[in-house]
């Protein structure tokens, strides 16, 4: 079988991005996504293809200072076609934890996969996502709506310890903020800090101010249990490095 694909003339395809250990049809799709973004004077900012979030890559991950009103100013799109194995909720949640939307933009050939992914997704959503679909031979390219942050559901399953992982990009950080958390009714963000044990916590007031960082009440192993017996939720994204 011939790795190309048709395509139509209204389609563009953006020259500097580089062709990996991927098909053809997925390059493309991802080429022409990224040359619709970088030529839209509407997105200002990073747009870079193959980029990690987590430790996870995204097909296309972009951290924009202007955007348009409906765009989140930090998305990632991944591109699904036949071959694609990427499993959905898992790579959803990874990049909303990381603070990215996601948008899912899957080949028009790929309709069964599309269908699997919406059933996946839905289970963790309050209605269908819409996801987007992509046939460049018929010049269509259609990015569909970003899951966000506030539309999914992050406590199901319940938490891990995961949840404070530092991806390998940011282990050299001199300060990583987890995100912010809730037990009972008390909001907080725990923090770590290079070359030391603990970690630290600001507590938030009722006011909307928060405590300079201290010394988190709960040792390593105590907050740890807790995150596996799900006392803690998170409600925030993790927001990383300063």
């Amino acid at each position: 079988m011939q790795d190309w694909v048709e395509i139509d003339p209204s389609i563009r395809l953006d020259q500097r991005t580089e062709r990996k250990n991927e098909s053809h049809q997925h390059w493309a799709i991802k080429a022409a996504l990224i040359d619709r973004l970088r030529s839209n004077s509407a997105y200002v900012g990073e747009i870079d293809d193959e980029r990690k979030t987590e430790d996870l890559i995204g097909d296309i991950r972009c951290k924009l200072s202007k955007s348009p009103s409906d765009v989140p100013k930090r998305f990632v799109i991944e591109v699904q076609t036949n071959r694609s194995d990427k499993d959905v909720v898992d790579a959803t949640r990874r990049h909303l934890r990381f603070g990215f939307a996601v948008y899912w933009v899957y080949q028009v050939d790929a309709a069964n996969k599309r269908r699997e992914a919406e059933a996946a997704l839905t289970k963790y959503m309050s209605a269908p996502p819409s996801l987007g679909v992509a046939s460049l031979p018929e010049g269509e390219l259609r990015l569909g709506s970003p899951i966000t942050w506030d539309e999914f559901d992050m406590q199901s399953p319940k938490m891990s310890c995961n949840e404070l992982y530092i991806p390998t990009y940011a282990r050299s950080a001199q300060c990583f903020n987890h995100g912010v958390f809730k037990i009972d009714d008390q909001r907080f963000t725990i923090y770590r800090f290079l070359n030391r044990e603990a970690l630290y916590v600001s507590w938030h007031g009722s006011d909307g101010q928060q405590t300079l960082p201290q010394t988190s009440p709960w040792s390593w192993p105590e907050l740890s249990q807790r995150l596996k017996e799900g006392e803690l939720s998170r409600i925030s994204p993790v927001a990383g490095r300063p």
